[in-house]
């Protein structure tokens, strides 16, 4: 197995299964794999524990890639005022799973944590939704158009048409209607 630097708890724990199953666990980074005609894969990495270049054959190669938070989340969420968790991602609740520490900001995608590309899109469907629970209705209303039953008693200048347009478009685009 070839692992990319981990914390001293994850290095244990993979290096704890690694000696029950007798695997061999190489800690590296920079790597290239190439199929060789003996049916094992030739893999090129730095050896990060012994700071050296290797290039061996191996049966089965599992790569466990070490991913940390996007470059400037941290600013990011120190800008808009909203919690990071303990692992540097964006600190998230609620049932959907992508209300942050600010009432009104959501966060989906890898801001609030590593997440393939189904749970990603589901995370951004359930902050599209989320956002648009929000909005005042009468602000999509077209110009002249009646406000929806129960939409309040106060009432707002509507928006411009091509930017109401603009924000219906993105809004059914990201919860896919």
């Amino acid at each position: 197995m070839l692992a990319a630097p981990a914390n001293d708890a994850q290095r244990e724990a993979a290096q704890a299964l690694a000696d029950k199953t007798g695997v061999e666990v190489h800690w590296g980074g920079m790597f290239k794999v190439d199929p060789t005609e003996e049916n094992t894969f030739e893999i090129s990495y730095q050896d990060l524990t012994e700071k050296r270049y290797v290039q061996e054959a191996y049966d089965l190669v599992v790569l466990c890639s070490d991913v940390e938070p996007p470059e400037g989340l941290a600013e990011l969420a120190k800008t808009a005022d909203i919690e990071l968790a303990d692992d540097g991602y964006i600190r998230v609740n609620g049932e959907a799973g992508v209300e942050t520490s600010r009432e009104g900001v959501f966060a989906a995608g890898c801001a609030s944590g590593a997440k393939n590309i189904k749970d990603s899109l589901t995370g951004a469907q359930a902050a599209a939704s989320s956002a648009a629970a929000q909005l005042d209705p009468r602000q999509l209303q077209a110009d002249g158009a009646e406000a929806p039953a129960g939409a309040g008693e106060q009432s707002r200048p509507p928006l411009p048409p091509d930017t109401r347009q603009q924000i219906e478009q993105l809004l059914y685009a990201l919860i896919d209607r």
